[in-house]
């Protein structure tokens, strides 16, 4: 018969499988059987980093081979180095490309690599060649700055069709009755039917402007470009929540620069919004300007544009207001009135300038 094991020893023995089973797990999570000390370490420099952080994935072909170890400023970029698992690294040649990208919709920043065709091997310490990234954020803004410009032109557009619908209508009706030169040929009937194709056609152009119109409102990147005040702030649908601010107590006068005070008033309804985890709601931030003390209308309007956004902004850095769960987002706008009233049915509730901050549930 076997003698059995004392206390000490079961102790100790159990101690030793735990530690194994530790010391096993540690290695799967850095890369197999591949122990870190055999990682090669890569860099790449790109012209910003905007959304990359330390411990960001580093992947190829869609698989996770690496982790981002550290960034620093260099010059006027932005260096970034990396930590590849040795049996990846041994697929990398030196024309490897590096390029920052989005993972899913609304998820963030992963460092891409696409594989090199040509070269030798990457060896430890080297740099990859790290591809611009586009700043979507300013391409957007440039093409949002441009969009009064857009809404005149079209709506002179517009106004001209119409002008020509009528004029070919009135044409036709005098050709009809017998009226002037053209009327004596009005037993023309090629020519009558001419003229009526050249009406249809303009009032199907004119349709067709005012389709894209509207379809430009519901495209993303696009949608500022023509908004419309009254889809965004009368919600029927929704249940509304409203915080307002007359603008001395956000921003100094005439600017958009929040006070120090303003932020503390920000502070309530960025807590509550915060609190606040509803599906599908969305956050509206919209500002007045009022004739008194602008030099017009369309320093105005800028402003107004300028107040919206700064609110909106210290709101997602400062409470988070976009988030509404680790993996869902909510959108927030922000809504430059200018001297404009407020849409139809929708209540002031206080006088201009003042900026609002509103919360539509979906009911």
């Amino acid at each position: 018969m076997g003698s059995q094991l004392s206390f000490w020893q079961r102790l100790a023995l159990v101690a030793g499988v735990t530690l194994g089973l530790i010391a096993l797990a540690a290695i799967m999570v850095n890369g197999g059987l591949t122990l870190r000390g055999n990682d090669v370490s890569l860099s790449a420099r790109f012209n910003q980093v905007r959304g990359l952080e330390p411990g960001s994935r580093v992947r190829l072909l869609g698989i996770d081979i690496g982790t981002i170890e550290s960034l620093y400023l260099e010059g006027d970029g932005v260096r970034v180095t990396m930590r590849i698992r040795a049996h990846h690294a041994a697929n990398l040649l030196s024309d490897t490309e590096a390029r920052i990208v989005s993972e899913g919709l609304v998820g963030g920043k992963v460092l891409e690599l696409r594989p090199g065709r040509t070269g030798d091997p990457v060896a430890q310490s080297s740099e990859i060649k790290g591809l611009p990234v586009v700043d979507w954020e300013d391409r957007l803004e440039q093409l949002s700055s441009s969009g009064p410009d857009l809404a005149i032109k079209l709506d002179q557009s517009l106004q001209g069709l119409a002008r020509l619908s009528n004029a070919a209508e009135e044409t036709l009706k005098r050709i009809n009755q017998g009226e002037g030169s053209l009327g004596r040929l009005s037993r023309d009937e090629r020519l009558y039917e001419e003229l009526v194709e050249l009406t249809q056609r303009g009032k199907r152009t004119l349709d067709s402007l005012q389709r894209d119109a509207e379809a430009l409102q519901g495209v993303p990147g696009f949608s500022s470009l023509v908004r419309d005040p009254g889809k965004l702030l009368i919600r029927p649908d929704c249940q509304a929540r409203q915080w307002w601010f007359p603008e001395g107590d956000l921003f100094e006068t005439g600017r958009a620069v929040l006070s120090e005070a303003g932020q503390m008033r920000l502070n309530t309804p960025g807590r509550e919004i915060a609190a606040i985890k509803a599906g599908n709601s969305e956050v509206v931030v919209v500002s007045y300007a009022t004739g008194r003390g602008t030099a017009d209308e369309e320093a105005a309007r800028v402003l107004t544009e300028k107040q919206s956004q700064m609110v909106a902004d210290y709101l997602r850095k400062h409470h988070g207001i976009n988030k509404t769960g680790w993996i869902s987002w909510r959108k927030v706008s922000a809504l430059g009135m200018g001297w404009a009233s407020p849409p139809a049915k929708a209540i002031p509730p206080g006088p201009a300038p003042r900026t609002e901050i509103w919360l539509f549930i979906p009911s």
